[in-house]
């Protein structure tokens, strides 16, 4: 990577020229040497925030393009800490890793699923969806991490909110897909009893 910068005496005469030269080659064999596991979450098993970020751009980068729809749903999974302060939080893990496995189960190459922490996981759906056909995937998805949680001699239960954000409409960069997202998440929530909210402004 190069970058020339002109140096000009006070009449705005051309003098000389400074470059500044750094080695690429460098930076991506680091960059290769970052451990897998960077990138994934080491209890669910799932992408993580980095991970997301990654995909993100370039599902974003390929809607553009094609001028097309990717919707973003944010994920809400209701009850880990209740069995983290009761059941203890090896039991917590297990619940995790249980959650990760459903979801990994779900993943395809249009629809990536990642875990961004505190019982939060993000669904990156590149693919034509109606709503319809959103809300649906949305309530089964519910239905599937709502079924008992069995964990050796225990069994738990969470609650599963989804909230949606669609670009282009509701936002055109990640960090405004995902508030809207989470924004209808937490309707859901309020709601009572709805598993699933599809992102709307707030009235005025």
């Amino acid at each position: 990577w190069q970058s020339v910068k002109m140096v000009e005496d006070e009449h705005g005469n051309v003098t000389s020229y400074m470059a500044a030269v750094a080695d690429l080659s460098l930076t991506n064999r680091n960059a290769m040497q970052i451990s897998p596991e960077a990138y994934q979450d080491c209890v669910t098993g799932l992408s993580n925030r980095r991970s997301l970020e990654s995909y993100f751009m370039q599902a974003l980068e390929q809607a553009r393009a094609e001028t097309s729809m990717l919707r973003a749903l944010f994920l809400n999974v209701d009850g880990l800490s209740r069995i983290g302060e009761e059941l203890g939080y090896a039991v917590l893990d297990h619940a995790r890793r249980e959650i990760g496995l459903r979801l990994r189960a779900i993943e395809r190459p249009d629809l990536r699923v990642a875990d961004i922490g505190g019982g939060n996981f993000v669904f990156l759906v590149q693919t034509a969806m109606s709503d319809t056909e959103v809300s649906d995937f949305a309530h089964s998805t519910s239905m599937l991490l709502e079924a008992p949680l069995h964990i050796g001699q225990h069994q738990a239960r969470v609650t599963a909110y989804i909230g949606c954000a669609s670009y282009p409409g509701d936002g055109t960069d990640m960090g405004t897909l995902l508030k809207h997202a989470d924004a209808a998440m937490y309707r859901a929530k309020a709601a009572g009893g709805n598993s699933y909210c599809i992102y709307s402004p707030e009235p005025s």
